[in-house]
């Protein structure tokens, strides 16, 4: 049985190059991303999840993962009140993770 990583923000910089890797050394990757189908990249062990924090994850992304990396993070915020929201509801949703 191969060992299973769970990798939250799996589109991104980081968590793309996280992903080959596990995928390279045989690992299976729950990739967690905001659009599955916008990942430049694919793999029978990659299975890609909804994971457009905070709002949003797809609790599954977590199942049956020996181990999870938590590589997303929002960056685009408009106005002050949006980025205290965010805050907020991030450190709920690392309650989750």
């Amino acid at each position: 049985m191969k060992t299973t990583i769970a990798i939250t923000g799996a589109s991104g910089y980081l968590g793309s190059h996280l992903c080959r890797e596990f995928l390279s050394r045989g690992w299976c990757v729950r990739a967690g991303v905001r659009d599955p189908r916008k990942l430049d990249f694919s793999d029978p062990n990659l299975v890609p999840f909804r994971c457009h924090l905070p709002d949003e994850i797809d609790e599954t992304l977590l199942s049956e993962a020996d181990a999870c990396i938590h590589a997303a993070y929002t960056t685009r915020f408009t106005t002050l009140a949006e980025a205290q929201r965010v805050t907020r509801k991030r450190f709920k949703g690392r309650a989750i993770l």
